[in-house]
């Protein structure tokens, strides 16, 4: 978070909250009150203004930034911050968002339209050298850097033997290749991710409309856990390999980078890969990685997106394939992509591992299976950070 020069003008803002009930039982008013007050004694982020007063401070912010929740009219609360920027009320309301369940009997529409606002007027996050020396023991503060030299020159190896120059070529020509049998995952690491994702992945902010898969978010030590350190090194090691490979340097561009990128080595990696699943029925809409917003600019820093698929017996009959329109990446609506764009369906085969360029638009069409079968990739999205006016993912505002 930033903390503005003293020459930031400091605003006072408000957010208003209708409550669902009208008029709201003293218990419900209550129990609001108290979540309040909870939030601002167990969070890091806050620091009660006083031990009787209901306001809050941020010290990250300042000693003027003060908070405040309270109600306002018989049918609502109302949430006032003074002493701050835009950007930094935008943080609170990011923080409030994220405790949104605490605020049971509320509206939050409000609150999700101040927190899309705010993530959408941010440049995207840069990403993390690619090459950075023991960048995986960073990643992974178990590992010793001889452990994480190691790994890196096994995934390296391995990322080199996956990608002749047949395979570059098509990925230059096409925009995507597929790579078949790139890994081999273990039954019990398979078994064991599921269990993972039963614990801790979730819907996403999107609509239902748009998907209705379910997501975490995987640091190196929860792919360890998962037994899937080795799947994590290999999407980690397609960037460096690329931009040595020198074939995604070459092509220009009217914009600077943006550190850690520079112009020899542009791609930029993540900490964390995605892991995702689709159950019987459930699917993602045609949208892109990186698509055009209404100024004509890209809406992010992604670049590549890398698939590795984990779902062994799959068949052309369990659907769940990746839908790819070729040519599709200066479509601004994904109707026109979709309607106007040839394409490939790419099944979500056991080992196969799919790298793309992230503006094509692309699907993930229904998992039709039968018997339960659910439909897991991990992915991995590698940034081109530039001085280009990207300002962050389009955040929808579905619940």
């Amino acid at each position: 978070m930033l903390i503005p020069s003293l020459l930031v003008l400091l605003l006072s803002h408000r957010l208003s909250f209708p409550l669902l009930v009208d008029p709201a039982p003293s218990s419900v008013v209550s129990r609001l009150d108290d979540a309040f007050s909870t939030l601002v004694s167990d969070d890091y982020f806050f620091e009660r203004a006083d031990h009787t007063s209901s306001a809050a401070k941020v010290p990250s912010f300042g000693s003027s930034a003060l908070v405040s929740f309270r109600r306002a009219t018989p049918d609502s609360f109302l949430l006032t911050v003074s002493g701050c920027t835009a950007e930094q009320f935008g943080w609170i309301c990011v923080k409030f968002y994220e405790e949104r369940r605490k605020f049971k009997g509320l509206d939050h529409g409000s609150l999700r339209r101040a927190t899309a606002s705010h993530f959408n007027s941010l440049p995207p996050h840069p990403g993390y050298d690619a090459h950075a020396p023991w960048s995986l023991a960073d990643a992974d503060p178990s590992m010793t850097r001889f452990e994480a030299d190691l790994a890196s020159s096994a995934s390296a190896a391995l990322v080199r033997s996956l990608f002749p120059d047949s395979v570059l070529s098509s990925l230059s020509r096409d925009g995507f290749v597929v790579i078949d049998d790139a890994f081999s995952t273990s039954p019990a690491a398979a078994s064991r991710l599921a269990s993972y994702l039963a614990s801790f992945a979730s819907r996403t902010h999107q609509s239902r409309s748009i998907r209705t898969d379910r997501v975490a978010f995987l640091s190196r030590s929860d792919a360890r856990g998962c037994g899937l350190q080795s799947e994590y090194d290999m999407l980690m090691a397609v960037s460096p390999f690329l931009n040595d490979d020198g074939r995604w340097t070459a092509e220009e561009s009217d914009h600077e980078p943006v550190s850690p990128g520079t112009a020899e080595r542009p791609l930029t990696n993540p900490r964390n890969i995605q892991a995702a699943e689709y159950g019987e029925g459930e699917y993602y809409a045609t949208h892109s990685d990186n698509g055009l917003n209404e100024g004509g600019g890209r809406n992010n820093y992604r670049y590549l997106t890398y698939i590795y698929y984990l779902n062994d017996g799959w068949s052309s009959s369990d659907g769940g394939a990746l839908r790819i329109f070729r040519r599709s990446g200066s479509f601004s609506a994904m109707s026109a992509a979709s309607s106007c764009c040839d394409f490939e369906d790419v099944l979500p085969l056991g080992g196969r591992l799919l790298v793309f360029d992230s503006r094509l638009a692309h699907e993930v069409r229904p998992n039709v299976s039968e018997g339960g079968k659910v439909r897991r990739a991990l992915t991995l999205w590698a940034s081109r950070p530039e001085e280009s006016g990207a300002r962050g993912e389009v955040w929808d505002e579905g619940t």
